[in-house]
Parts: C-alpha cells; structure tokens; sequence
C-alpha cells in the first residue's frame, strides 16, 4: 500500500498492484497503467507542488505522457505527473493539493488553455497525475531544441550613459507625475501591456521594468524566481538570509502597535539594503523588493478557515491598529522616498473558506459572499479605511483584491468596491493588483464572464491595474475591439499608478541620492534584528493556564527537565524552513523570509539548561502530529516520571492549517471527534494525557496558528498551557526565556478559542448577527479563552484614576478620556493590555433588540481603544485611553437622540466569567 496525500482526503490508500514490472525483449515501450489509476487533472500550487522533486528533465523539452512515465519508472518513482503539457514530475507520494482533481486524464489535462495554447487545464500550476508502468524497450528521449542564445543583460533606464538618460522622465528636477507621464507616452500600447503585471517584465529599449510584488508578511521573502546563481539559471534560488519575525498571528498577540512598526521598518531596511547590493553589482536577475504584498488584515472571522495564522486576529479594531503601523514601518518616514511599497492584502471580504465546504462550493476561488451591508461596513472594511486613511507621510501604496465575490461581483472586477468605494469615496490613490490567478478565476471559477479576454477588460475598468495572472495579454485585442469598453486610456490610468511609485521609489534616480544609499548586507540579519526578533517572540506567546504556579520553572531548583512532543524538535519541519521550492515551514509557518538560523523549542530549552547546569532529556513520544502510532509513548512518559519537570511541545502545522486548507472536512479526520477541530489532531493528547498522569509538573506549549481549545487535566496538580503559535527563527530562544522566566508573557488571545466548534457557526455564513467573534458571541456560549485573554507572573490591580468623570453627557463628537491607576500588584516586573470594550447594555450581553431602533448588527461588545503597558514590580502607572464615540463599529446604526454608552475596562474582554473582574462607567451621548 502507497499512502497518497491530497487536500481532500489527508490519508488515501491506493492499491498498486505490480506497477512497475518490466519485461525485457516484449515490445511496446512505456504505457499507462489502467485508466482507473490514471489519478486525473490537478492543480499544482507553487508553494507546495503535488509531485517533486522533479525528475531532473529539462522543463524546454515538449515531453510526452509516455516519456515522462518512463523517466519516473528509471527512478523507481510510484507515481508521475506532466505540468502544462511540459515538465515531468516524479515522486513516491502526492502531497496536498487545493482542489479535488479538476478533471480525468484526457479531458482537461488535455486542453488547452484560452488564453495560452501552450497550457493545458486552462491555465498554469495544472498536472496531470498518472501511475507509470513500463514495458518493453526503453523509450527514446525527444531530442532537445537547439538552445537560443541568451538575450543580453538589461540595463536600467537613466543610468550614465544611457540611451535615456537625456529623456524627461529620468530628470529628477520636474514633477514626478510628469516625469510618469512622460516614460508612458513613449511606450508602445504592447509595452504598456507588458508591464502591468507583478512578475519581472522588462522594456529593453528603455530600460524600464514593471513593479515586481514580493511577499513581507513576517519577513522579507528573499527567494528569486528564475535567476542565475554561478553562471547557470535555476527555478528557485535563496538570496541570502533575512530576519524571520513570529507569524502575523503571533504578532497580533503582542498587542503592540510600536513593535508592530519596528518590524515593518527593520523588513523595509532589509528589503533596501538588498536591492542596493544587487544594483551595485548589477544583478539584475534577482528580486528588486519594491513591493510588500503585506499585511494580511482579512478578519479571522471564522478560526476554522486555513488561514488565521497569516492575520492579526479577529477584531477590526485591533488589526486596523496593527495593521497600520506595520505599513508605516515598511514604507519610511522620509518625506520624499518611499521605503517600500505596502500592499495590504486581501480586498475584501476573504476570511473563509479556503476548500470546497458546504454552502461554498469550489472553496476560496469561486466563494461568493453574501454580506449584509451593516456587516460590511463595520466588519470588512471600516479597518481598509482606516489604513487607507491613515498612512503618513506617504499614502498607502497599494493592496490586493481578493479571490472571492462580493454579492456576485468578483473583488478583482467589482468596480463598485475597487473604484466608487476605494477610490472615489476613501480617496485611496495608489495601485490594486490582482491575488494570482485572480482574473482568471472571474471566467473560469466565478463564471461571471465566459472568456479569460473579458475577465480582462473587466479587471482593468473596475480599477485592477495590474496582475498577478496572465490574461492582461488579451488587453490590446479587446481595446480594437472595444470589449465592455476598455481602452488605452485605462491601461496609461493603471500604468501610471505604479511608474509614479517607481519615481519615488528612486527606481529611475540616482542612487546617491536616496536617504537609504548606505545600506547594504551587514544591515541584514543583524545582531538589532534578531534581538527584535526573538522580543516579538517573547511578547508574541499567551500564558492560557498556570494550574499550580509551575511557571516560570526556577532552574536552582530543578535537576533534570523531559523535553517532549512532535513540535519540540521537528527536523522535517525544521528542514522546510530553508526548503526554496516550498512554502511551509513548521516554526515559521508559511510566507516568511529565509532566516540564517531557526532555534528548535529544544536546542532553545537545552542552551538555557546547560547555562544553569541542568540536564535535558529528549523523546518525541510521539513523531508524527496526525498519526496513530502511539509505541513510543511509554518511553516518553518513563522520561517524563524521572523528571523533576516536562515540557511537551504539541501542536499544528501548515499541512493542517494554511492556504488552501480549511480545518475542517478533509482535514476533520485527523482530529478526534466531540471538540475535534479546536483539539490537538493524531495522538498527541494521548501523550499528554499520560504523562500528566505521571504527577510531574507539565508545561504544554503549543506551536500553531489558529486557536486550540485546550484545558489542563483536571486532575494535575502543576500544569501549564503556554501558547506560542509560529514564533520563527526566536522560537525556541523566546520559548525558553518565557518558560524560566526570563521575561514574562504578555501576549493576548487575539482570536476566541471556542469550547465547541457549534459556536463558531457556518463558516460560509457572512452574517456577523449569527454569533461570530467574540463581538457578537452569545453570552450563555462561554469561550474557553476568551478574546483578550492572557495571564502574566504577576498580578495587576485596576481603579479609575480621580479625574475620571464616570457620569456625563457629552455629543457624539466629544473625546472621550479613559483614566485608569494600573498597579502591579506582584513581584515581577510585566506587561499589561489594557482593553477598554463598549456596549449599549450594562450586561454587555446583548444591543440589537433590547433597545428599539437598534439593528442586531450592531455588535454586543466592542473594542474601542487599548494600550500596552510596562508596570515594574509594586509601581503604579496611569494609563490614559482616549475615542470618539461616532468612531465605533456600527454609530450610523444607533437611530437614536441619545444612548448610554457602557464601558468595560480590564485585561480581557467582557463576558459571563470576566466582567465581575472589570472596571466598568458609562457616558450618555448626545446625536448631532
């Protein structure tokens, strides 16, 4: 039996009976096994191909279904795959795809693409996937095609001695928006065309190239695509190493805004310093890093979607906040160069699901989101608006639209989202590219047009300037024609979005003078940068639980620590990490730049250890996070009971949880049924459970992305539950200082662990009303951890200060100042959120429908403002909190002359069990 994986069924066993026989002297070559075990069409992502490694044959060779399968048998390959009708694939497993085969062998895989004869299945990343069986002699090898002579280097526009350089738009004395115009009226409409994509595309005769995207969500992606490396062209090559910070989710657990723009800053140094090193070595084959496809502020409606992990959480307020300093870090504060160009991703309405679910068939690409337009505002975009809004002192660059349909009307052709509402209402001015495969999937999975062509015209007059796609191609057929419309003059609008960019990038200027000229590679991986790294590690991680005290563990007192579990020291997963043809990575998760080390929970456990003389022992006990073998239990818990104490690291990784892939159904089997899909998958709470038994004291970290809803056994005396999500190259470093209490823990939940997956309702429902986020939660559904939630190691006491004014009326535009005395009431100096929340109840059970004129969108409780704030030991600090009420979610709901508006202030939000514990005022507000 050949375990198979794909995205639809985590396990599937296939039967191969006699594959790979092999007759000498009987004619007929290589063939096809049974057409029942020809697998079919599927779609092969980039970041994780469905075979690999590749069998070594040059991607130029036209092959053949019947070559390929032969050059898989040589290799004792089980199974064989042809990519777009050209590049062999051979491997002994199938890893995840994204979708369901999207057809059988001979069907789509067979056809060819509208849009480029040369695909198949209709577009790029499709292979069809096939058991090989060979008979007979060895099929001779298609001969190659005599290869082309290598085109000449590029050379950049407005360099000394440039056939431009006498050109307006390389003269830096006149207006850039002239100088833009002036480099777009001397393009043909062809060239224009080709430079409206995100991928490499040069000009020669100018020396002008598009704006080229990049990835930055928690690190610089340094990865080139198709460069040389030593003379020779490879598909995937690591330019050097950058500083991988925490998954967005981590950093959305900090509560910090000011860290939130020192990442950003110190991701666009890197970024800079990179670009300058190339150019001065003329290397033009690597990335430019210009753009920032990054933050990810979708909301996590729904901690069951595939994709949290890449966001700061559930709130808008809180990823508004975050969100916008982080895209202040990375574009500069030099008032006249941008640093780098943000694109905050995915516009909008895309939080789930990511696979084929009930009531969103076809997954992501063609989910059509039904919102209630009371929802969208205050859900999905009034924290677009905010960043929008608030950039400085460079206006926001740029941003993604999503895969999904608002209303029916793809994000990426929805002019009504893309240009009435970002441009013509918000004032948004910079530049909307396309998710990849984006406008494609407007024809091909939305079905909203019939032709690739269209989806093209349709793009670019809704206000896509350019793409991630390859369908742009069609633009100058449909302006002769005058398909829906489009004309050259939307494509010289979209261009000179992004060349004026480029001018204040410097792309076209002197280097000397940019305020950056200086950087270069002893700027990256710093010794700055990785002590800020393993800082947002530290703050990153939520103390859940702390039965008994055992944290922090006092290394004087301890002689011998167990170090247990399949996430404490992953060297699979540790070996992604440096993987340049994939995507995951277990401690850095997905989307994440290439560190120069990345600390394992143990090597960050043994190196504390050994400094105080403390010896460490290791067993997995269990290796494998969705499997069922349990024979290495019993090893690990003797380990465990010989212990003075254990420190077991459990969790997820991004075969369960990232693009592509939902937790839930196909995923569901691997996790145990009841609370399953916020519970550990496999065996790994059979482990726990057992040692716990031991009566050692247990310290259980969890190393995931989206919540897990886990609770000490309610028999252990000494048990600790430390959430430290994706934490990166400082993972096991931050692990270890959070653990011995070097620091301690001042993250908060910035998501809701459910205690039943039943609360967290239908992921394909956009209703916000139906009980989704905490904001809206029912007050008898009492989460397990609520948002907000975080212990600390020391104890923090709350009272109003003496100017706080508990009762007044003030007018809707009035600034309303909280006051709070915050005393650490311990013995250890920390960090405290303080959250203040809103609510139009006194019980902040519940607003629409308890007070009339009051819509059941407008959210039950609310966060309105917080800060995050250092306290040493015994010292009292007072913390001043300040909004304005016509800014909260939903204020164009209360169709009322005057509310009362409740506030609740503490260290987490209100429910049932937490707001006895939170100081709480009120305001009467006055309409205007």
């Amino acid at each position: 039996m050949v375990m198979v994986h794909d995205r639809q069924s985590l396990m599937v066993t296939l039967a191969l009976p006699v594959l790979l026989s092999y007759s000498p002297g009987v004619d007929g070559g290589c063939v096809l096994l049974d057409p029942n075990h020809t697998l079919g069409c599927f779609v092969d992502p980039n970041l994780r191909r469905v075979l690999g490694p590749s069998s070594g044959v040059p991607p130029q060779i036209a092959l053949t279904r019947e070559y390929c399968a032969q050059r898989c048998f040589d290799l004792k390959a089980a199974f064989g795959g042809l990519e777009d009708g050209g590049q062999c694939f051979c491997a002994n497993k199938l890893n995840y795809s994204p979708a369901r085969p999207t057809g059988p062998a001979g069907s789509t895989c067979a056809t060819p693409c509208s849009a480029n004869s040369t695909e198949r299945c209709g577009g790029p990343c499709q292979i069809e996937v096939f058991v090989p069986h060979c008979v007979g002699s060895p099929v001779v090898p298609p001969a190659p095609p005599s290869p082309a002579p290598p085109p000449p280097p590029p050379q950049l526009a407005c360099t000394p001695g440039h056939n431009t350089s006498s050109l307006p738009f390389c003269d830096e004395s006149i207006p850039r928006d002239t100088r833009a115009w002036d480099l777009i009226s001397r393009l043909s409409l062809a060239e224009k065309v080709s430079l409206l994509t995100a991928s490499r595309s040069w000009v020669p005769r100018l020396g002008v190239h598009s704006l080229e995207g990049n990835e930055c969500l928690h690190g610089l992606f340094n990865r080139g695509n198709n460069v040389q490396v030593n003379g020779k062209d490879t598909q995937y090559a690591i330019d050097g190493a950058a500083t991988a910070f925490p998954q967005a989710i981590g950093l959305g657990a900090t509560w910090n805004s000011t860290l939130l723009w020192a990442i950003g800053d110190v991701v666009s140094t890197e970024a800079v310093a990179k670009r300058n090193d190339h150019r001065r070595k003329g290397e033009l084959d690597w990335p430019f890093y210009l753009s920032c496809w990054a933050p990810v502020i979708n909301i996590a409606r729904d901690t069951r979607w595939g994709r949290p992990a890449e966001t700061y959480g559930e709130d808008p307020m809180l990823t508004r906040v975050l969100a916008l300093q982080m895209v202040q870090g990375l574009q500069g504060t030099d008032p006249k160069f941008l640093k780098v160009a943000a694109a905050p991703k995915h516009f909008t309405v895309y939080d789930g699901p990511e696979s084929d679910q009930p009531g969103a068939p076809g997954g992501r690409m063609s989910f059509d989101a039904v919102v209630p337009p009371e929802d969208l505002d205050q859900t999905w975009l009034d924290h677009w608006k905010a960043v929008v809004a608030g950039c400085s002192p460079h206006p926001l660059s740029g941003l993604m639209c999503s895969y999904s349909a608002l209303d029916g009307v793809p994000m990426c052709g929805n002019r009504k989202m893309l240009t009435d509402t970002l441009r013509t209402e918000w004032g948004f001015e910079g530049w909307v590219v396309s998710d990849c495969g984006a406008i494609t999937n407007i024809a091909t999975k939305h079905n909203y047009v019939k032709t690739t062509a269209e989806a093209a015209a349709i793009a670019l007059t809704a206000g896509c300037d350019f793409e991630c796609d390859d369908v742009f191609n069609t633009l100058p057929g449909s302006i002769a024609s005058g398909l829906y419309g489009v004309s050259e003059a939307n494509v010289d609008t979209a261009l000179y979005r992004s060349v004026s960019q480029q001018l204040t990038l410097g792309v076209y200027d002197d280097p000397a003078r940019s305020p950056w000229v200086n950087l270069s590679g002893v700027d990256v991986d710093s010794a700055a940068h990785r002590q800020l790294a393993r800082e947002a590690a530290q703050q990153s991680a939520v103390l859940l639980a702390n039965v008994g005290s055992v944290l922090p563990l006092d290394l004087s007192k301890i002689k011998t620590i167990a170090v247990l579990g399949p996430s404490a020291n992953d060297t699979a997963g540790y070996n992604r990490c440096w993987d340049a043809g994939g995507g995951g990575c277990l401690y850095s998760h997905i989307y994440r730049g290439y560190s120069s080390f990345i600390t394992t929970p143990l090597a960050g456990i043994q190196a504390a250890a050994a400094a105080a003389g403390v010896d460490v022992e290791f067993a997995a006990g269990v290796s494998d996070r969705t499997g069922n073998d349990t024979s290495g239990v019993a090893a690990a818990v003797a380990l465990a009971a010989s212990a003075d104490a254990v420190i077991i690291v459990v969790g997820l990784d991004e075969a369960l949880e990232e693009e592509g892939t939902d937790r839930m159904a196909p995923n569901a089997e691997s996790y145990p049924r009841g609370n399953g899909l916020y519970q550990l998958p496999g065996v790994q709470q059979v482990l726990i459970d057992a040692v716990a038994a031991t009566g050692t004291p247990v310290v259980e970290v969890l190393i995931n992305g989206g919540p897990l809803s886990l609770v000490p056994p309610p028999d252990a005396p000494k048990f600790a539950i430390l959430e430290a999500f994706y934490g990166a190259q400082a993972c096991g470093d931050a692990i270890a200082d959070l653990v011995f209490g070097v620091v301690s823990p001042s993250g908060r939940m910035p998501v809701t662990a459910y205690a039943d997956p039943e609360q967290a309702g239908d992921i394909a429902d956009m209703d916000m009303s139906q009980g989704r986020t905490y904001r809206y939660l029912p007050y008898s559904q009492e989460p397990t951890y609520p948002f907000g939630w975080g212990l600390s190691y020391t104890t923090f006491g709350y009272a109003f200060a003496a100017e706080q004014n508990t009762s007044r009326t003030i007018s809707e535009n009035t600034v309303v100042d909280v006051v709070v005395d915050l005393t650490n009431t311990g013995t250890v100096s920390a960090a405290e959120v303080v959250q203040v929340y809103a609510s139009l109840a006194a019980d902040f059970r519940s607003s629409g429908g308890v007070l009339s004129n009051i819509s059941e969108h407008v959210p039950p409780r609310q966060l309105v403002v917080f800060d995050k704030v250092f306290v040493k030991a015994g010292d009292t600090a007072t913390v001043r909190l300040s909004f304005v009420p016509n800014t909260l979610a939903a204020w164009n709901l209360w169709h009322l002359p005057r509310v009362v508006l409740h506030l609740a202030v503490g260290g987490v939000s209100p429910t049932n069990r937490t707001l006895p514990n939170l100081l709480t005022t009120s305001f009467t507000v006055l309409r205007e």
